[in-house]
Order: structure tokens, then C-alpha cells, then sequence
């Protein structure tokens, strides 16, 4: 799915009438997302202006390591909003409430036989 540092297409959100499993899909998409934008916006040095290739690699480097820890802070942006939106969807909240009630019966059914 993945090409020239693309991103596969991403699930569409859905409406109230649309299949958990797409829904699930939907989350799990952008509860692992990754960014593959290049960050060079953080760049502080340009390695361009060094006066020399020891300098120029030390800046680059630095610049590696801001566009890291930006990469990591978009991404885990996007991955905290995608989990806040689950939380407070109502198909999501609409489905853990029905798999706990279905583990209930499950259990109660358990109990019933081995009292039985």
C-alpha cells in the first residue's frame, strides 16, 4: 500500500449507520498513524553555508534530530486526537457497551451450567 512515501488511502470516517468493522478500521488507521511529511520547516542550520564537511554533517545531524522529535510530536498529535474521537463516538461507545453486555450473558450462562 505503501508508494514513494505515500500513505495508503485512509478510511473514511462513515455516518451513524455504518459498519463497526469500518468504523474500527477507520481507528486503527489513524491510531497508528506515522507522519511521512519531511519537517525541513525545524531546520535550523543550513548545511549549505558550512564552511567545511565537519560542520556541515554536525548540522545536519541536528537537523536530523529536530525533524525526528517534530515527526514524533505531529504523530502522536494525530494519534491522541484519533483516541479522544473514539472515546466519544457514539457507534464505538454503542459497541463496547453491547460486547460487555454479551460477556455478562456469557458468564451467566457459564455460572447457570455449572450450577446445573
Amino acid at each position: 500500500d505503501w508508494v514513494k512515501g505515500r500513505h495508503p488511502p485512509s478510511p473514511p470516517f462513515g455516518g451513524p449507520d455504518t459498519d463497526i468493522k469500518e468504523v474500527l478500521k477507520f481507528y486503527s488507521f489513524w491510531t497508528q498513524f506515522a507522519s511521512v511529511k519531511p519537517f525541513a520547516y525545524v531546520d535550523q542550520y543550513n548545511p549549505r553555508e558550512a564552511p567545511d564537511r565537519q560542520i556541515r554533517r554536525a548540522m545536519e545531524a541536528e537537523n536530523k534530530k529536530l525533524r525526528s522529535k517534530e515527526r514524533r510530536e505531529f504523530s502522536l498529535n494525530v494519534r491522541e486526537l484519533a483516541i479522544y474521537v473514539r472515546h466519544r463516538d457514539p457507534r464505538v461507545t454503542a459497541y463496547k457497551s453491547e460486547q460487555i453486555k454479551q460477556e455478562k450473558r456469557k458468564r451467566e450462562e457459564q455460572e447457570a451450567r455449572k450450577l446445573a
